[in-house]
């Protein structure tokens, strides 16, 4: 996906790019910045963190196989609002809720399948010294996915790096 991303935006960007990338696209993200340093200028990672790091039988955490068959099992809405409950606070307003739930009832299985397995194997830990360009890493103090804990090597990894905790949210 990285190198499609670095196909995509010197397609389109006559220069280095402000680079957002949220959950899952922050690991394609961080590798865009690793592999072409020279076309980001400006890095965002948002509830992200750099991946599991499985191999082999354990590439697959119990977490990922029951999210895998409640989507294969439920009817979509039924799946969409687990999943919203899973990510957002308690508290959260209802119209997001709503919203999260609709988004993620259109959730398909071989989708779903590629990338829980695309984040339990990626492991960018060790490389996030190669991220050259100013880094900005936002965490919710709420986030069940990708909470603060999930997000410290990243802190700690990337040489130019500022960290927003967002009070609320998850």
């Amino acid at each position: 996906l990285a190198r499609v991303a670095i196909e995509f935006i010197k397609r389109i960007a006559s220069g280095p790019v402000n680079l957002v990338g949220h959950s899952m696209g922050g690991l394609v993200a961080m590798r865009v910045a690793m592999l072409e340093p020279g076309l980001v200028q400006r890095l965002v990672l948002s509830c992200t963190h750099p991946g599991h790091g499985l191999s082999g039988a354990a590439a697959s955490d119990q977490r990922y196989q029951r999210r895998l068959r409640e989507l294969q099992e439920l009817p979509g809405p039924v799946y969409g609002e687990r999943r919203a409950r899973g990510m957002l606070p308690a508290n959260a307003d209802p119209a997001v809720f709503r919203e999260v739930a609709r988004i993620a009832a259109q959730s398909r299985p071989e989708g779903m399948g590629r990338a829980a397995l695309a984040i339990q194997r990626a492991s960018l830990q060790a490389e996030l010294s190669r991220i050259l360009a100013p880094s900005l890493v936002i965490t919710g103090d709420q986030d069940r996915v990708a909470p603060l804990s999930k997000a410290e090597p990243l802190l700690n990894g990337i040489a130019d790096v500022r960290h927003v905790a967002l009070d609320g949210l998850g």
